[in-house]
């Protein structure tokens, strides 16, 4: 069992939530808000291992890569964000191991979209489009949804435990610059 504890504090508050809830329809709004906030955290990490590469600053190409997602983050955009910081990060990674190649292994293909093959079953981006715009669901579905997206929370709540396995990610009041 995965506790709380062993994760970021930004993905320990909603994985808590969702394995202390036994309703069905709220756990899958915590299971969606988790693998959203495992992406978040994802771009924030992978940032720093840019910003970090760049003394201090986000190289121009990359703020021009992620400018226009920036301006409406929706969960898609934030996986835009990350691809474009994934193709900027330094070979030799400062915070994580094997960030890059966990987000193309591991979290791309949780939240493929419908257009590559995603489906409300396969896809947390999906899931979490129709749980978020799709309106209401019965409880037995709800309940089928968690049992099938589960293992793949599990999955990258794992992943970013082992990516930061040894590390520790501090705020160091770094301006970040470059996105004018």
């Amino acid at each position: 069992d995965l506790h709380p504890n062993e994760l970021p504090m930004w993905l320990a508050h909603p994985w808590a939530s969702y394995c202390e809830d036994s309703h069905p329809r709220v756990r899958l709004h915590w299971l969606c808000d988790t693998a959203e906030l495992v992406v978040r955290w994802t771009v924030a990490v992978a940032l720093a291992e840019v910003v970090h590469a760049h003394d201090g600053v986000i190289p121009n190409d990359v703020a021009r890569a992620i400018l226009e997602h920036v301006e409406r983050p929706t969960l898609g955009r934030w996986l835009a964000i990350l691809r474009a910081l994934c193709k900027a990060s330094p070979k030799q990674l400062i915070a994580t191991q094997d960030l890059n190649r966990w987000v193309s292994s591991t979290l791309e293909p949780a939240f493929q979209t419908e257009q590559h093959g995603g489906t409300i079953t396969s896809s947390l981006l999906v899931l979490r489009n129709q749980v978020a715009h799709g309106g209401g669901m019965t409880r037995a579905k709800a309940e089928t949804l968690v049992a099938q997206h589960e293992p793949t929370l599990i999955d990258l709540l794992e992943g970013v435990k082992a990516t930061i396995a040894g590390s520790r990610v501090v705020a160091d009041g770094l301006a970040l610059m470059g996105l004018s």
